[in-house]
């Protein structure tokens, strides 16, 4: 009787170190999705964002190019620059040279993030560990599917 207790025992302890195993892969699991969701969102905003200052600087670039007219007097060899619709050209630019790689960047992250996250959640139901009791049978099973 005392070396079915010890067994039990020792089952019970093994059990539950294997259990916490499992709860901390599940919760490593489910820490990676939140943290590759949380990016994929950043991503999308910096996509958005990229966008939105890209179409700008293109129509900031479009204004200043119409209304930008340097005018030369041919005597004195000197240009008198239009400096505010420079100043709408250069922004322009600057808005896109901003725009672009925010864009680009965005795009990579969301698509980055939204495949590893997908991996992480496919991990996590793929594994399970489940424990038989019944009369006839008493075992601990581990399923890893791949």
């Amino acid at each position: 009787m005392k070396k079915f207790i010890l067994v039990c025992v020792l089952a019970i302890l093994t059990f539950g170190l294997r259990v916490s195993g499992q709860e901390d892969l599940r919760f490593k699991y489910q820490s990676k999705i939140k943290h590759y969701d949380r990016l994929q969102a950043t991503g999308s905003n910096m996509a958005i964002w990229g966008g939105v200052l890209t179409a700008g600087g293109a129509a900031l670039i479009i204004i200043g190019a119409n209304n930008y007219s340097p005018e030369t007097d041919n005597s004195l060899y000197t240009t008198d620059y239009d400096y505010e619709s420079l100043l709408v050209l250069l922004s322009g630019v600057l808005c896109a040279e901003i725009g672009i790689p925010l864009f680009a960047g965005g795009l990579a992250m969301n698509a980055n993030c939204k495949r590893k996250g997908n991996e992480y959640r496919n991990k996590l139901q793929n594994l399970s560990l489940n424990v038989i009791c019944n009369p006839k049978v008493q075992g601990l099973s581990l399923v890893y599917k791949f």
